[in-house]
């Protein structure tokens, strides 16, 4: 499993714990985690440990179809999950947990998607769907959803959902989706950040 944030581990050469940097933005470059919760699956080969080590996140702008994604899901989990995977992918995320956090966050920064679940509290999929389209520029919306019905999938297409994933995704349709959405996303909002 990839390393959390919040992952201690042992420094080599020094006495004491610190915090993992596999994922600070402010230590990019930095030597991955190498705890046995952030190494990759292995059968035990030092060569796999030793490409741990080598690995870098890539910086922004580096990826050539990084894309910066709003997650958006009321299961913590789920979502901590979903961006940790697009963030190997090269991408840049945040998270939100209801539609109300989303439209908030998409309002302070400048996303070329959003990846939203549509039943959530406070603030649903859809009525955040409709909120965010009205964003200059809007992002690209991708449902990432349980809900696979017809009926669902008319309602997304007309809220103007471009993508309606069901979960759970698999990371190869996931990729699929992110490329063939991707240059239309960095088109509309103007591929930079605010």
């Amino acid at each position: 499993m990839p390393c959390w944030p919040s992952c201690r581990r042992w420094r080599r050469g020094s006495r004491n714990f610190a915090p993992c940097t596999s994922w600070s933005s402010s230590t990019r470059g930095s030597r991955p985690c190498t705890c046995k919760r952030c190494l990759p699956p292995s059968s035990g080969s030092a060569g796999v440990r030793l490409a741990a080590w080598e690995w870098r996140m890539p910086e922004d702008g580096q990826h050539p179809g990084a894309l910066r994604i709003l997650v958006v899901d009321d299961n913590r989990d789920a979502a901590t999950a979903l961006s940790i995977l697009l963030e190997l992918e090269g991408h840049r995320t945040r998270t939100a947990h209801n539609g109300l956090e989303a439209v908030r966050e998409a309002s302070r920064e400048r996303y070329d998607a959003v990846m939203l679940d549509l039943g959530m509290p406070i603030m649903d999929g859809f009525q955040a769907a409709a909120v965010l389209r009205q964003l200059w520029p809007a992002p690209l919306l991708i449902a990432c959803t349980a809900w696979d019905d017809a009926g669902t999938r008319s309602r997304t297409s007309d809220l103007g959902f471009s993508v309606h994933l069901t979960k759970p995704v698999p990371l190869e349709v996931l990729k699929a989706a992110l490329r063939r959405v991707g240059p239309a996303a960095k088109a509309r909002s103007g591929s930079g950040g605010r």
